[in-house]
């Protein structure tokens, strides 16, 4: 309950919800969401869900939302390309969905309710998003468009290339990236952010399999993992982009299958003698 409560603060902090008195809100032309808590197992964080699929009178928000263009780049085109140079780089924009307004017209289809001062023992008050919204439908192809319209509206303060970057080597938040040295990725990634930074968009958990990028760039951008490395000293970690392991201390892409204990037969007995996790590797270091 308390990781709810901070998490409902700090969207509040950064301007995402607020409140709203009930005489402001036209009952006709609003749409209230439930919400709840969704713990990440592997991270250990919260995350709050904004149910846009759930029904009233069998209509949903979700029903009435367009989906917007396909925009996404293809996973294997980005893999692919993150694997064809000698250093690689990957982050991720934080909470992107969040990073940009909903017009504010529409905002009263975004109203939810939670207690006052966060105090279980206090009313409820109704809430506005001001954001959009990770769950509507909605909401990848607006923020794909806008990432490339932010690079489109920099291109000749910060570069084609990073126009390029955001346009081909992202996947919603996740961009991934390869140069051929250390000094191109660095120069490449301290542009992107800049770049997003000036439309208050982050991008963070920034890892490399190259020590040099990992030092040139701020501490608090790197992946959490990894602020507090001895470089010199301690092992990397594996990372998670796009549904695949990056083990940074193979600079090889790792896949791990866990197959799950069931009552034997001969072929459930025949198959626990075998290895029970497999590892397919990819990597630019070929023979």
């Amino acid at each position: 309950m308390e990781e709810y409560f901070q998490f409902m603060k700090k969207i509040m902090e950064r301007d995402h919800t607020s409140p709203i008195p009930e005489d402001k809100i036209d009952a006709h032309n609003a749409w209230y969401l439930p919400h709840f808590g969704v713990y990440h197992l592997k991270k250990q964080q919260i995350r709050i869900v904004f149910d846009s699929s759930a029904k009233y009178n069998g209509v949903s928000l979700n029903d009435a939302l367009l989906h917007g263009p396909d925009q996404m780049n293809s996973p294997l085109g980005i893999l692919l390309r993150f694997r064809c140079e000698q250093t690689a780089v990957m982050g991720d924009v934080e909470q992107v969905f969040h990073s940009f307004h909903v017009n504010k017209e529409h905002r009263d289809y975004l109203l939810f309710f939670r207690l006052k001062d966060n105090d279980p023992m206090k009313q409820e008050i109704q809430y506005r998003m001001n954001v959009h919204l990770f769950g509507n439908v909605s909401s990848p192809a607006i923020a794909t468009f806008r990432l490339r319209k932010i690079a489109e509206d920099g291109v000749s303060t910060y570069g084609e290339d990073v126009k390029e970057f955001n346009n081909k080597n992202f996947y919603v938040d996740d961009g991934l990236y390869s140069a051929s040295d250390a000094q191109i990725a660095i120069s490449l990634i301290s542009r992107t952010r800049d770049l997003l930074a000036t439309r208050n968009v982050n991008f963070r958990k920034i890892v490399s399999n190259d020590e040099e990028v990992m030092i040139a760039l701020p501490n608090e951008v790197r992946a959490k993992d990894l602020q507090s490395l001895d470089f010199n000293q301690d092992t990397l970690s594996t990372q998670r982009s796009l549904g695949v392991k990056w083990s940074l201390e193979a600079d090889a892409f790792t896949f791990e299958v866990d197959l799950k204990e069931k009552p034997f037969s001969r072929w459930e007995y025949w198959r626990s003698s075998t290895q029970y996790t497999i590892h397919l590797v990819y990597s630019h270091q070929f023979p």
